[in-house]
């Protein structure tokens, strides 16, 4: 009798840790053959548009991004700098844009912008959170768009990230 409490016990004890494994093992929707997650989904702003997967949900913002969207591992934000708002941070492209993100967010400081297979970004990494910001010029404005993750499936994901950002287009 003594075995089978100690058995039962044994069993109600792992099945939570069982139970995490099953229903959020990490990137249960990654596809590692195809370094993807899930089906692709377009998802559509004011001048921009995404090309992110299904996995992905569109939240409305209360921190004044024009678009966010959010995964169970990667968030991406949107923020749109108009010619006016440009012309007052004194932006003259893309690569003074980021120069200008950097030397705005305390945190970034240090970061250094990177121009890389048709890319401009910088990286950076805060508290346990790792992110890729790029910057892109449509005919009037700019767009700053950031990925982030938890730094720990920062290597995991970056390939994902640059997959996404390749596809952005702005207008």
């Amino acid at each position: 009798m003594k075995r089978f409490f100690a058995l039962l016990l044994a069993v109600l004890f792992s099945l939570p840790l069982l139970g995490c494994g099953l229903f959020l093992e990490k990137h249960a929707y990654f596809d590692s053959e195809t370094s993807s997650f899930g089906n692709k989904k377009v998802f559509s702003g004011s001048g921009y548009t995404l090309e992110l997967t299904d996995i992905f949900t569109e939240k409305k913002s209360t921190i004044g991004f024009d678009g966010y969207y959010v995964s169970l591992y990667l968030c991406v934000t949107v923020q749109i700098v108009t010619p006016e708002k440009a012309a007052e941070f004194k932006v003259t492209d893309v690569k003074s844009l980021l120069e200008q993100t950097i030397a705005d967010n305390g945190s970034d400081r240090g970061c250094e912008v990177i121009e890389e297979n048709g890319l401009i970004y910088y990286e950076h990494a805060r508290m346990n959170n790792a992110g890729w910001n790029f910057a892109f010029k449509g005919s009037e404005n700019y767009y700053l768009i950031q990925f982030i993750c938890a730094q720990s499936d920062a290597a995991e994901l970056k390939n994902i990230v640059f997959d996404f950002a390749n596809a952005v287009t702005v207008e």
